[in-house]
């Protein structure tokens, strides 16, 4: 699989809980963020050689998680950066 990471959004989450029942590890949770109507998406990387890729990744109905490389998770994190006009250090 290389080096690849898994991206949460968790504005895309819909809170259906499909990444909990999909993972053979028991190792996602869900949390409500205080003051806020979004769920943080709180995972781990152990089916990551999956020949599928992470069961949690394959089962989100919204791509609320997604198997992103290195450069395209760079790529991404920039995009918000310049979205939110704000600079992170």
């Amino acid at each position: 699989m290389g080096e690849q990471v898994v991206q949460t959004n968790s504005a895309r989450c819909i809170g259906c809980q499909s990444c909990v029942s999909a993972c053979p590890f028991g190792m996602i949770t869900i949390q409500s963020l205080p003051g806020d109507t979004r769920q943080q998406i709180v995972k781990c990387d152990l089916c990551e050689q999956r020949e599928e890729g992470p069961a949690c990744v394959e089962s989100c109905p919204t791509q609320a998680l997604q198997l992103l490389t290195e450069r395209e998770l760079r790529r991404v994190r920039q995009q918000r950066i310049v979205a939110s006009g704000e600079n992170p250090l």
